[in-house]
């Protein structure tokens, strides 16, 4: 039900932006129904289930703080550079609080479901951040350099920005998901890998704990 929530302001933005007509920054437009959406969702979902999580709080903030700007300066450019910068920090707090920390943010989640060796938790850690790192950067080229790169015109760049963050980011983001679970899959004990096995998490766990002691 919350994913089905979340996905509301973003239809909502890209159907406004679609709609804005001869509106000389219909990026603005649709960022007036983005702000507008993410506060009744939030309601909404405040409403249904009596509390937001900290991370659905932290999503609100960032839309109505660079949604604000946008429509306080009637410039574009700031709700273009939210995806960069939240994906900047996403990759930048599973990286210091692995490296610097020595939290693996990622397996806090994970390994309770499915146990799994260090070595495999860092490399689904590093890939996790690579992947916010590439969404980052594909924002930026899209959002800021489509005009210069492809000759095109500014509202034909906007078009692809908007596009791009509409479906090809959810795309993205379906893709590695399936394949960091393949990849998490394949490195599972044995004994994991069976429902009898994947029923029992001590298990798993006990029979990872065995091969790392003997690795």
């Amino acid at each position: 039900m919350k994913n089905i929530l979340s996905l509301i302001p973003v239809i909502a933005f890209f159907i406004a932006f679609k709609m804005a007509g001869d509106d000389p920054n219909p990026i603005v437009y649709g960022t007036k129904w983005l702000i507008g959406s993410t506060v009744a969702v939030l309601l909404l979902m405040l409403c249904i289930y009596r509390k937001l999580t900290r991370m659905e709080l932290i999503l609100g903030a960032a839309v109505l703080l660079f949604s604000g700007l946008t429509i306080a300066f009637d410039d574009p450019a700031f709700i273009k550079w939210k995806v960069s910068v939240m994906n900047i920090i996403y990759a930048g707090v599973l990286l210091c609080s692995r490296y610097i920390f020595r939290t693996n943010l990622l397996s806090l989640f994970l390994h309770r479901y499915l146990p799994m060796e260090k070595k495999v938790e860092d490399t689904c850690n590093i890939a996790l951040a690579c992947c916010f790192l590439f969404i980052a950067a594909a924002n930026y080229v899209l959002a800021f350099q489509l005009v210069s790169l492809l000759g095109c015109t500014a509202a034909e760049a906007d078009s692809i920005w908007v596009n791009f963050r509409t479906f090809a980011i959810p795309v993205i983001d379906v893709l590695f998901f399936a394949g960091l679970f393949i990849y998490i899959y394949r490195k599972l004990p044995p004994e994991m890998k069976t429902p009898e096995g994947a029923s029992a998490g001590g298990s798993g766990e006990e029979a990872l704990e065995k091969k790392e002691n003997t690795d």
